[in-house]
Parts: C-alpha cells; structure tokens; sequence
C-alpha cells in the first residue's frame, strides 16, 4: 500500500511539475501531452525520488542539519530532470549548482510548505475525529483526510517548479563571474646581477658571491 501510495503521489507531482513548466514557458499546456512525457521520465523521476528520500532520510537520522541540507540541495532535481531532459546523477548535480548561492530562499519556501503541509494534516486529524464520533465509520474518516491531503499535495510540486524556474533565469541572465587567481610574474630566470663588491657576474638565486664570498642577497 506505501509503495502504491509512493507511486502514485510521484506520478501526480511530476504530472503536475511537467504541466507548470510549460505554462512558465508559454506553452499551450496539454495534460495529455504533459502526461506523455512525464511516462518518458517516470522511471528517472522515481529513481531520484528514492535517492533523495533515503538521503534525506539517513541525514536526519545522524545528524538534522545534514538532512536539510539534503532536502534543499536536490530539491530542484525533478523540475530539472524534466525540463532539460538530464540524466538522473546530472539532475541532482544541476539542482545543486542551481540552489548555490540560493540556500536561504529555497529552504524559506520549503519551510513554509513544511509549516502548511503539517497544519492541513493537524487540520485533517481534527476533523477526522470529528467524523468517526459522528458517524462512527472509519470511511468518511478516511475520505475526509485524503480530500485535505489531495488539497494540500500540489503546492510542493507548484512553488518547486516555480523555484526552479525563477532561479534558472536569473542565473542565465547574471551568471556568476569567476575570479582568476591573480599570480605575479616571476622574475626571469634570465635576469643577470652583477656582486657590488667585485662586479662578478651572479646566477639568478645566487645567495654569495661565486667569486668573492659576499653575500648579495638576503634568504627567501
């Protein structure tokens, strides 16, 4: 049942992140055609469900902050996998480049889904109750939460995809300037120098005079 739950709710978010995503880019959304693709990418897209959730997952078990670092960093993996046609390890890398440098705004936003998703289902356990003592039938308790937690559910896929896009093209439109090492130019190897003392011709990293013991130079 977990499984089939999994399964399906992965189907509904990618149908949905497919959807959104030509919507932003001015497409005639087609849920027909939104489906099709997403039935290209289902295997892709439940892969990285499955790697993102496990690591996610084993970084709250350690440690919290190494599971919401996870969270943030692939959270974009699915919009990306979808709307540049990657492969699965290449959608996790491009989520990453495109959450650096964006870590605060996307763990706001994931937050806030966090903070809404558990009053919906505070919400759904509230009124749950209310129905079993009602009606004393454990089905409308079920139909009430799953009608709550199928209002709620697409607001992650949405403001995800939403994310994504926004922070693809501002990155297109500032891209980040990389800094060159500034290194100075080393003395040539060739520059003659000549022993104030006795005028004898010194090598480049003479420290003493060849010719008279002077000392030219002082150590490095």
């Amino acid at each position: 049942l977990f499984v089939a739950v999994w399964v399906t709710t992965n189907i509904g978010s990618g149908l949905i992140v497919q959807y959104i995503l030509e919507v932003l880019e001015g497409k005639r959304a087609d849920l027909k055609r939104s489906l099709t693709s997403l039935l290209h990418f289902l295997g892709q897209t439940l892969v990285i469900s499955f790697l993102t959730g496990t690591l996610i997952v084993l970084g709250f078990i350690l440690l919290v902050f190494p599971g919401v670092i996870m969270m943030v960093m692939f959270s974009l993996a699915i919009p990306a996998l979808i709307s540049e046609r990657l492969g699965i390890f290449d959608s996790l890398r491009r989520s990453k480049e495109l959450t650096d440098n964006m870590w605060w705004r996307t763990f706001l936003l994931l937050l806030a889904i966090f903070t809404m998703f558990t009053i919906a289902y505070l919400l759904a356990d509230v009124l749950t109750v209310s129905f079993y003592q009602i009606y004393q039938q454990n089905l409308a308790r079920t139909i009430v939460t799953l009608i709550i937690i199928s209002l709620i559910e697409p607001i992650y896929p949405i403001s995800i995809t939403q994310l994504y896009y926004r922070i693809k093209r501002l990155k297109a439109l500032h891209p980040s300037i990389k800094v060159q090492e500034y290194m100075p130019p080393r003395i040539s190897e060739t520059e003659i120098g000549f022993c104030y003392n006795c005028g004898q011709v010194l090598p480049y990293d003479a420290i003493y005079c060849p010719n008279c013991g002077m000392k030219v130079r002082a150590f490095d």
